[in-house]
């Protein structure tokens, strides 16, 4: 899985050291591309997403896949529960931003990569709910302390994307 897992994801866990054994939570995580990763490097990993037919993809010990609709406030299933580290890939709900940063444990990281205004020339999403604006990402993750930054143009051999991405600590 390797192979298909976020380069963005493969750079920032480069920077956090000691991944044996710590929480990781993979929101909206699809069919766990990224969840992988996580487990193989040490994390004990908790997979959301609100679709039943991805989530049946996932078959690892080390990776709990749940079915949460995590757009309901009400559904936040992670109340009592905090994260060495949350990944959040091609997903954007504002609402919830409050609590992803009071899930994250203190010294616990954030990773975070999604679509920008600009990016529905190239495909979906083309709703301009679902896209940040200049610099949003950074204003939606206050108070966590940024390490990384990026408003970028993402080409590979299929598609462009038009992404922001951040990697923050909760100091």
């Amino acid at each position: 899985m390797l192979n298909n897992s976020s380069p963005w994801l493969l750079e920032c866990l480069k920077k956090i050291k000691n991944k044996k054994n710590k929480f990781a939570l993979d929101l909206a995580c699809g069919s766990g591309r990224n969840s992988y990763i996580l487990a193989e490097q040490g994390y004990k990993v908790l997979a959301l997403d609100n679709d039943k037919k991805q989530l049946s993809k996932i078959v690892n010990k080390k990776i709990n896949a749940k079915k949460v609709n995590v757009e309901k406030i009400s559904n936040w299933p992670l109340a009592k529960n905090k994260f060495d580290l949350i990944i959040i890939f091609n997903f954007l709900y504002r609402p919830i931003f409050p609590y992803i940063i009071s899930s994250l444990n203190i010294n616990g990281h954030l990773v975070y990569e999604t679509f920008a205004k600009g990016h529905s020339k190239f495909g979906p999403p083309s709703n301009q709910d679902y896209l940040l604006d200049n610099k949003e990402l950074i204003k939606l993750t206050i108070p966590l302390s940024l390490i990384a930054y990026e408003d970028i143009m993402v080409k590979n051999h299929i598609k462009s994307f038009k992404k922001q991405r951040v990697f923050l600590k909760n100091v």
